[in-house]
């Protein structure tokens, strides 16, 4: 989601197709020029009530006002710091899921520019450390939700799985 003054901006500045994405549903963009707390929710419910949502994982520096509205609902929601403790197990196993043909997208745009922005800062193990990007407005945030989700799912018994049938083979894109 993000305010739909914004658009326009956040596509002259990274080249991406808001504007096009807005039209065809894959972003958000809520009335004026700050992001609309209450869609947010609501779409999470919405998404909830249609899926079968194992977690909500969220960061708790960024998340306070919507994650106490998604609890109430009796939403699983559990705290994801984004600190290199939890991060760098988290992007390790994204990118054995990457790797393993485990990760599945369908394709989608918005996620696969995020994945395009990400530049991997690695330690001298060659370990992967952290996500940035290069530079300030290009998003990175469906990667690092990614990430967090990946991390969470396999975390869980029996690792990382579904029972969705909208998972396909020819869904998979690295």
């Amino acid at each position: 989601m993000m305010d739909d003054d914004g658009v326009a901006q956040r596509e002259s500045q990274s080249g991406a197709p808001y504007s096009q994405w807005v039209e065809d549903g894959l972003v958000t963009a809520t009335v004026g020029s700050v992001i609309d707390y209450a869609e947010i929710e609501s779409k999470i419910i919405e998404l909830c009530e249609e899926l079968n949502v194992q977690e909500i994982a969220f960061d708790p520096h960024m998340a306070r006002q919507v994650q106490p509205k998604i609890l109430e609902a009796g939403l699983p929601a559990v705290d994801f710091r984004q600190v290199p403790s939890l991060m760098m197990p988290a992007a390790m196993e994204l990118e054995r899921a990457l790797l393993g043909g485990e990760f599945f997208h369908g394709g989608n745009p918005v996620l696969r520019h995020c994945f395009a922005n990400v530049v991997v800062k690695r330690n001298d193990h060659g370990h992967v450390v952290k996500f940035t990007k290069p530079k300030k407005w290009l998003s990175i945030d469906g990667a690092v939700a990614a990430a967090m989700a990946v991390s969470r799912a396999a975390a869980n018994e029996g690792g990382l799985t579904t029972n969705q049938t909208w998972f396909t083979e020819d869904m998979w894109t690295a």
